[in-house]
């Protein structure tokens, strides 16, 4: 293998150097253009292409013979060492496009994670949040709720502790209450008043029960309405529909007629057929009729 072999590189060092000149001029003034992102991207494609082709014709010189395969590697260096420069910067144009159009989508969904966090009042950055993904995020939020869930145990067990000690006390004092008559009494009436309230919020619940039925009902028959409406709307355009097509299949039959009366005045018969003959056009219909016939 001589010198030559290796300048059956294709393409040429002018040619690549002619290729990465024009691809220099390339640039994504605006990462959210698609018609700019594809100009970046036919080119990148191109240029991979190229160190393909050259990587490719590299390995079949290599394999032709292990002293000369030191100067094969050499060349396709020197050839990929020309593109490959440009092909990362397109491709990091491109990478760069896809970490905005990802962060415009997570910017989309900013204000819903802001709210939802809100709700279990956990206050977050907005840097923070655009880190995440949506698995990261669910994540993230699984994790506040889990912890709001366990201090409000705490706060309630807290809370039942003083609850119950308020309560022993209030026992205590009723126990020694009972030994007096005027204890009693009000420990009546506060009974009374208990029993009256509670038959009070049963009736409102009744209330609301009958008045949830009655909306139901009123509902439903809403419904049947609109439903009949609909049913009566719908068999009149079909009525309508058949009176249409019923004038049309008229329309048709008495075009027939008058078709059959003008071949008639004109003295078309079964036997006389064979002397006419019909020319039609989209709108008309031509009759032709033979005179006579001269024998010679």
């Amino acid at each position: 293998m001589n010198e030559q072999d290796i300048e059956k590189f294709d393409p040429t060092v002018a040619e690549l150097t002619r290729m990465v000149e024009v691809t220099k001029g390339i640039t994504a003034t605006d990462l959210t253009d698609k018609a700019q992102l594809d100009i970046v991207h036919k080119n990148r494609i191109a240029l991979k292409g190229a160190r393909v082709k050259i990587e490719k014709k590299g390995k079949e010189l290599r394999e032709d013979a292990i002293l000369y395969q030191k100067k094969v590697i050499a060349k396709e260096k020197e050839l990929i060492g020309i593109i490959e420069p440009e092909e990362d910067r397109l491709k990091a144009i491109e990478e760069e496009a896809e970490q905005l159009s990802i962060r415009q989508e997570r910017m989309e969904k900013l204000p819903a994670r802001i709210e939802r966090l809100r709700d279990i009042g956990v206050e977050a950055s907005d840097d923070f949040l655009l880190t995440l993904d949506s698995t990261a995020f669910e994540a993230y939020f699984n994790e506040q709720v889990a912890k709001k869930n366990e201090a409000d145990r705490l706060k309630a067990e807290a809370d039942q502790r003083m609850k119950d000690e308020e309560n022993r006390k209030a026992l205590a004092e009723k126990e020694k209450a009972l030994f007096e008559a005027q204890e009693k009494a009000d420990a009546d009436k506060r009974a009374n008043e208990a029993e009256a309230s509670r038959l009070q919020a049963e009736k409102d619940a009744r209330k609301r029960e009958d008045k949830a039925r009655e909306e139901e009902r009123a509902k439903a028959a809403e419904d049947a309405r609109r439903a009949e409406i609909e049913r009566v709307e719908r068999e009149k355009r079909q009525a309508e529909e058949a009176a249409r097509k019923q004038e049309e299949e008229a329309a048709k039959l008495a075009k027939r007629e008058e078709y059959k009366k003008f071949r008639a005045e004109l003295g078309w018969t079964e036997e006389t057929k064979g002397d006419f003959k019909e020319e039609k056009t989209e709108e008309t219909v031509v009759l032709w009729r033979k005179v006579g016939t001269f024998k010679l």
